[in-house]
C-alpha cells in the first residue's frame, strides 16, 4: 500500500471535520465526534493528518539505525524496534 499524497491536514466544513489532502482537498476521512467531545475530535484529526509523516519518519529511523544497533547489549532498543516494526505493519495493513 502506497500513500500517494503524504501531505494531509484537518479541514472544518459546516461543523464536519475532515482530514484532506493539502494538494487537492481530496477527503481522506471524516472525523466523528465521540465521547471525548470536540477537543478529542480535533486531536484525532491532527493525529490522522500527521500519520503519513510519522510513518515516513519511523521507516527512515529504522533504516538509518541499521540492524547493528539492535543487539542484546541494549534490550530497550530491540523492544523499540519491535514496536516500530509492528506500527509500520499496522499502518501498511499487514497486521
Amino acid at each position: 500500500m502506497n500513500i500517494v499524497n503524504r501531505q494531509w491536514q484537518p479541514y472544518l466544513s459546516h461543523n464536519s471535520l475532515f482530514v484532506v489532502a493539502k494538494q487537492n482537498q481530496q477527503v481522506i476521512c471524516r472525523v466523528m465526534r465521540g465521547d471525548g467531545g470536540e477537543q478529542a475530535r480535533e486531536a484525532n484529526a491532527n493525529l490522522i493528518a500527521a500519520a503519513p509523516d510519522l510513518l515516513e519518519a519511523l521507516e527512515e529511523a529504522l533504516e538509518d539505525w541499521g540492524d547493528d544497533h539492535f543487539d542484546e547489549e541494549y534490550p530497550y532498543r530491540i523492544e523499540w524496534a519491535d514496536k516500530a516494526r509492528a506500527a509500520i505493519r499496522k499502518a501498511r495493513g499487514k497486521t
